[in-house]
């Protein structure tokens, strides 16, 4: 495959995720949820909805360094999204899990971005979704 084959590819998924984390924000903006960035939002994702997580996991789920996602984790403490707590099982870990505002802004959030997504896929037949997964599955 030649360069400019796989420039495209690369400038294509960087488009779609572009796309649709744009209409996100733009989308959020005017509601009660409008203080969170991308970045916030990836945070959110990675502990889940009923879950509690480790920085550690968090971390391993955005594929980053430990230290990176301290910052952003602190300031959604303070807009009230997650909280920390030490963990039931072992005293030494901190756990990280969303707040009752956290819950309902990641349902908000996911629900957007479920409707983008749909909105690019009602596009293909059924048939061309399967394939689609598939592809992306064998890619990661």
């Amino acid at each position: 495959m030649n360069n400019n084959r796989l420039d495209n590819i690369f400038l294509q998924f960087k488009r779609l995720v572009g796309i649709i984390e744009k209409d996100i924000i733009k989308k959020i903006s005017d509601m009660d949820i409008g203080d969170l960035t991308i970045a916030e939002i990836g945070i959110m994702d990675a502990i889940g909805l009923n879950s509690e997580k480790t920085i550690k996991e968090i971390a391993q789920q955005l594929e980053v360094a430990v230290s990176t996602p301290t910052k952003t984790m602190d300031r959604l403490v303070k807009k009230g999204y997650i909280v920390r707590k030490t963990s039931d099982e072992d005293r030494r870990m901190v756990v990280s899990t969303l707040t009752e505002k956290g819950h309902d802004a990641l349902i908000k959030v996911t629900t957007m971005r479920q409707e983008k997504i749909m909105e690019f896929t009602k596009k293909l037949t059924h048939e061309e979704i399967d394939q689609l997964l598939l592809i992306l599955d064998k890619l990661m």
